[in-house]
Protein backbone atom coordinates (compact mmCIF):
# COMPACT_ATOMS: atom_id res chain seq x y z
CA UNK A 1 0.00 0.00 0.00
CA UNK A 2 0.97 3.83 -1.06
CA UNK A 3 0.36 4.43 2.83
CA UNK A 4 3.35 2.13 3.67
CA UNK A 5 5.44 2.99 1.15
CA UNK A 6 5.27 6.59 -0.59
CA UNK A 7 4.16 8.57 2.23
CA UNK A 8 7.45 8.34 4.49
CA UNK A 9 9.41 9.84 1.35
CA UNK A 10 7.19 12.81 1.26
CA UNK A 11 7.83 13.70 4.73
CA UNK A 12 11.51 12.78 4.56
CA UNK A 13 11.85 15.15 1.60
CA UNK A 14 9.92 17.86 3.35
CA UNK A 15 12.22 17.81 6.37
CA UNK A 16 15.23 18.07 3.91
CA UNK A 17 13.79 21.51 2.68
CA UNK A 18 16.24 24.37 1.48
CA UNK A 19 15.53 26.30 5.01
CA UNK A 20 16.26 23.73 7.73
CA UNK A 21 19.30 22.32 5.25
CA UNK A 22 20.75 25.88 5.19
CA UNK A 23 19.93 26.08 9.03
CA UNK A 24 21.71 22.64 9.71
CA UNK A 25 24.80 23.21 8.00
CA UNK A 26 25.14 26.89 9.61
CA UNK A 27 25.23 24.95 12.43
CA UNK A 28 27.68 22.85 11.56
CA UNK A 29 29.67 25.16 10.31
CA UNK A 30 29.39 27.34 13.18
CA UNK A 31 30.23 24.25 15.48
CA UNK A 32 33.35 23.50 13.20
CA UNK A 33 34.93 27.08 13.74
CA UNK A 34 34.40 26.86 17.30
CA UNK A 35 36.17 23.79 17.06
CA UNK A 36 39.02 25.09 15.41
CA UNK A 37 39.33 28.32 17.29
CA UNK A 38 39.66 26.36 20.60
CA UNK A 39 42.04 24.03 18.98
CA UNK A 40 43.69 27.03 17.82
CA UNK A 41 43.60 28.65 21.38
CA UNK A 42 45.22 25.52 23.27
CA UNK A 43 47.75 24.84 20.99
CA UNK A 44 48.77 28.39 19.99
CA UNK A 45 50.88 28.07 16.61
CA UNK A 46 52.96 31.29 15.12
CA UNK A 47 53.90 32.20 12.36
CA UNK A 48 53.82 30.13 8.90
CA UNK A 49 51.79 27.42 11.53
CA UNK A 50 49.10 29.96 12.70
CA UNK A 51 48.51 30.76 8.77
CA UNK A 52 48.42 27.04 7.97
CA UNK A 53 46.39 26.58 10.38
CA UNK A 54 43.77 29.10 9.39
CA UNK A 55 43.96 28.21 5.94
CA UNK A 56 43.10 24.24 6.70
CA UNK A 57 40.17 25.54 8.81
CA UNK A 58 38.56 27.50 5.68
CA UNK A 59 39.28 25.34 3.14
CA UNK A 60 37.80 22.06 5.49
CA UNK A 61 34.94 23.89 6.32
CA UNK A 62 33.92 25.07 3.00
CA UNK A 63 34.83 21.46 1.27
CA UNK A 64 32.52 19.98 4.38
CA UNK A 65 29.79 22.22 4.04
CA UNK A 66 30.34 21.84 0.04
CA UNK A 67 29.65 18.03 0.23
CA UNK A 68 26.90 18.19 2.91
CA UNK A 69 24.66 20.71 0.12
CA UNK A 70 25.35 18.31 -2.83
CA UNK A 71 24.56 15.16 -0.60
CA UNK A 72 21.12 16.82 0.36
CA UNK A 73 20.40 18.10 -3.04
CA UNK A 74 21.12 14.60 -4.19
CA UNK A 75 19.02 13.36 -1.57
CA UNK A 76 16.26 15.12 -1.98
CA UNK A 77 16.18 14.28 -5.90
CA UNK A 78 16.50 10.26 -4.99
CA UNK A 79 14.00 10.93 -2.88
CA UNK A 80 11.77 12.37 -5.10
CA UNK A 81 12.36 9.35 -7.90
CA UNK A 82 11.61 6.65 -5.18
CA UNK A 83 8.68 8.45 -4.44
CA UNK A 84 7.37 9.17 -7.67
CA UNK A 85 7.92 5.16 -9.03
CA UNK A 86 6.02 4.28 -6.05
CA UNK A 87 3.20 6.07 -6.33
CA UNK A 88 2.88 5.21 -10.27
CA UNK A 89 3.40 2.00 -9.78
CA UNK A 90 0.86 1.23 -6.79
CA UNK A 91 -1.49 -1.88 -7.77
CA UNK A 92 -4.16 0.62 -5.40
CA UNK A 93 -4.35 3.91 -7.36
CA UNK A 94 -6.17 5.62 -4.19
CA UNK A 95 -6.22 9.32 -2.41
CA UNK A 96 -2.74 8.93 -1.45
CA UNK A 97 -1.23 8.11 -5.20
CA UNK A 98 -2.92 11.03 -6.12
CA UNK A 99 -1.39 13.32 -3.42
CA UNK A 100 2.35 11.91 -3.52
CA UNK A 101 1.62 12.45 -8.05
CA UNK A 102 0.45 15.87 -7.29
CA UNK A 103 3.46 16.57 -4.75
CA UNK A 104 5.82 15.92 -7.29
CA UNK A 105 4.18 17.35 -10.02
CA UNK A 106 4.55 20.56 -8.13
CA UNK A 107 8.25 20.04 -7.56
CA UNK A 108 8.66 19.57 -11.26
CA UNK A 109 6.81 22.94 -11.99
CA UNK A 110 8.36 25.07 -9.67
CA UNK A 111 12.21 23.45 -9.92
CA UNK A 112 11.60 22.18 -6.66
CA UNK A 113 14.82 19.86 -5.85
CA UNK A 114 14.58 18.71 -9.34
CA UNK A 115 15.10 20.67 -13.13
CA UNK A 116 11.71 22.52 -14.17
CA UNK A 117 9.87 20.06 -16.29
CA UNK A 118 6.83 21.24 -17.40
CA UNK A 119 5.96 18.21 -19.70
CA UNK A 120 6.58 15.78 -16.49
CA UNK A 121 4.49 18.16 -14.22
CA UNK A 122 1.46 17.72 -16.47
CA UNK A 123 2.50 14.28 -16.75
CA UNK A 124 1.95 14.14 -13.24
CA UNK A 125 -0.86 16.17 -12.74
CA UNK A 126 -2.31 14.19 -15.33
CA UNK A 127 -2.33 11.12 -13.65
CA UNK A 128 -3.81 12.57 -9.65
CA UNK A 129 -5.88 14.46 -11.74
CA UNK A 130 -7.94 11.21 -13.28
CA UNK A 131 -7.56 9.55 -9.66
CA UNK A 132 -9.66 13.07 -8.85
CA UNK A 133 -7.36 15.26 -7.27
CA UNK A 134 -9.05 19.10 -6.97
CA UNK A 135 -5.53 20.43 -6.94
CA UNK A 136 -4.31 18.55 -9.93
CA UNK A 137 -7.09 19.21 -11.89
CA UNK A 138 -6.06 23.22 -10.98
CA UNK A 139 -2.73 22.82 -12.00
CA UNK A 140 -3.61 21.03 -15.12
CA UNK A 141 -6.03 23.49 -16.09
CA UNK A 142 -3.52 26.20 -15.53
CA UNK A 143 -0.69 24.38 -17.57
CA UNK A 144 -3.29 23.87 -20.98
CA UNK A 145 -4.07 27.67 -20.07
CA UNK A 146 -0.31 29.18 -20.29
CA UNK A 147 0.34 26.33 -23.33
CA UNK A 148 3.56 24.92 -20.31
CA UNK A 149 3.97 21.64 -21.14
CA UNK A 150 1.27 21.05 -23.09
CA UNK A 151 -0.06 22.71 -26.45
CA UNK A 152 -1.97 25.62 -25.13
CA UNK A 153 -5.66 24.79 -25.22
CA UNK A 154 -8.63 26.72 -23.10
CA UNK A 155 -11.08 24.54 -23.97
CA UNK A 156 -9.33 21.61 -22.24
CA UNK A 157 -8.52 24.03 -19.48
CA UNK A 158 -11.88 24.55 -19.09
CA UNK A 159 -12.27 20.85 -18.66
CA UNK A 160 -9.92 20.76 -15.82
CA UNK A 161 -11.40 23.80 -13.96
CA UNK A 162 -14.84 22.77 -14.09
CA UNK A 163 -13.47 19.10 -12.46
CA UNK A 164 -11.57 21.04 -9.50
CA UNK A 165 -14.29 23.51 -8.87
CA UNK A 166 -17.46 21.44 -8.98
CA UNK A 167 -15.22 19.26 -6.27
CA UNK A 168 -14.75 22.27 -4.10
CA UNK A 169 -11.85 23.75 -5.08
CA UNK A 170 -12.27 28.23 -4.50
CA UNK A 171 -9.36 28.79 -6.96
CA UNK A 172 -10.42 27.03 -10.40
CA UNK A 173 -14.37 28.28 -9.17
CA UNK A 174 -12.89 31.54 -9.33
CA UNK A 175 -11.16 31.28 -12.76
CA UNK A 176 -14.39 29.55 -13.96
CA UNK A 177 -16.14 32.46 -12.95
CA UNK A 178 -13.70 34.55 -14.90
CA UNK A 179 -13.51 32.62 -18.05
CA UNK A 180 -17.34 32.39 -18.10
CA UNK A 181 -17.47 36.80 -17.50
CA UNK A 182 -14.80 37.09 -20.27
CA UNK A 183 -15.97 34.10 -22.68
CA UNK A 184 -12.59 32.55 -22.81
CA UNK A 185 -12.53 28.81 -23.37
CA UNK A 186 -16.73 28.93 -23.62
CA UNK A 187 -19.07 31.12 -24.30
CA UNK A 188 -19.43 34.61 -21.98
CA UNK A 189 -22.66 33.56 -19.74
CA UNK A 190 -22.74 36.21 -16.59
CA UNK A 191 -25.45 33.99 -14.92
CA UNK A 192 -22.32 31.12 -14.79
CA UNK A 193 -19.86 33.64 -13.63
CA UNK A 194 -22.48 35.08 -11.00
CA UNK A 195 -22.73 31.39 -9.96
CA UNK A 196 -18.71 30.82 -9.57
CA UNK A 197 -17.94 33.79 -8.34
CA UNK A 198 -20.32 33.35 -5.55
CA UNK A 199 -18.76 30.15 -4.05
CA UNK A 200 -15.08 31.39 -4.74
CA UNK A 201 -16.02 34.28 -2.59
CA UNK A 202 -16.93 32.09 0.84
CA UNK A 203 -13.40 31.12 1.30
CA UNK A 204 -11.02 33.54 -1.25
CA UNK A 205 -12.61 36.95 0.14
CA UNK A 206 -11.93 36.02 3.89
CA UNK A 207 -8.40 35.73 2.62
CA UNK A 208 -8.11 38.66 0.75
CA UNK A 209 -9.53 40.52 3.10
CA UNK A 210 -6.53 40.27 5.21
CA UNK A 211 -3.64 41.62 2.44
CA UNK A 212 -3.88 44.13 0.09
CA UNK A 213 -5.74 42.69 -2.29
CA UNK A 214 -8.83 43.48 0.16
CA UNK A 215 -11.91 44.09 -1.63
CA UNK A 216 -10.62 42.85 -5.41
CA UNK A 217 -11.46 39.34 -4.60
CA UNK A 218 -14.19 37.38 -6.33
CA UNK A 219 -17.57 38.86 -4.42
CA UNK A 220 -16.17 42.24 -6.34
CA UNK A 221 -16.33 40.40 -9.53
CA UNK A 222 -19.85 38.86 -8.41
CA UNK A 223 -21.38 42.11 -7.91
CA UNK A 224 -19.70 43.29 -11.53
CA UNK A 225 -21.63 40.91 -13.15
CA UNK A 226 -25.30 40.68 -11.07
CA UNK A 227 -25.83 44.18 -12.74
CA UNK A 228 -26.13 41.74 -16.26
CA UNK A 229 -28.62 39.30 -14.38
CA UNK A 230 -32.45 39.65 -13.92
CA UNK A 231 -34.40 39.83 -10.84
CA UNK A 232 -35.34 35.89 -12.03
CA UNK A 233 -32.16 35.03 -12.86
CA UNK A 234 -30.62 36.36 -9.70
CA UNK A 235 -33.33 34.64 -7.51
CA UNK A 236 -32.67 31.44 -8.82
CA UNK A 237 -28.80 31.50 -8.78
CA UNK A 238 -29.19 32.79 -5.02
CA UNK A 239 -30.83 29.18 -4.41
CA UNK A 240 -28.45 27.48 -6.34
CA UNK A 241 -25.82 28.61 -4.70
CA UNK A 242 -27.68 27.83 -1.39
CA UNK A 243 -28.30 24.38 -2.73
CA UNK A 244 -24.77 23.48 -3.90
CA UNK A 245 -23.04 24.73 -0.43
CA UNK A 246 -25.46 22.61 1.74
CA UNK A 247 -24.13 19.48 -0.47
CA UNK A 248 -20.89 20.34 -0.35
CA UNK A 249 -20.47 21.09 3.13
CA UNK A 250 -18.57 17.50 4.05
CA UNK A 251 -16.52 18.05 1.42
CA UNK A 252 -13.84 20.30 2.10
CA UNK A 253 -11.06 21.03 -0.08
Amino acid sequence: MLSKNAKPWIDVYALTGKQKCRMAISIFGTAFLVFFGVGFLIFRPHGIRAVLWLAVDVLVFFAVSFALGEMVRFLRRKLLEWTERMALSASTQSEESADALYFIGKRHRSADGVPQDYEKAAFLFRRAAELGDARAQLELGNLYSEGKGVSQDYALAVVWYRKAAEQGNSWAQYILGDLYEKGNGLSQDYVEAYFWYSLASIKIDPVFAQTSLAGKGPKKHRDDVETHLSPTELTYQQERIRKWSEAHQAKPQ
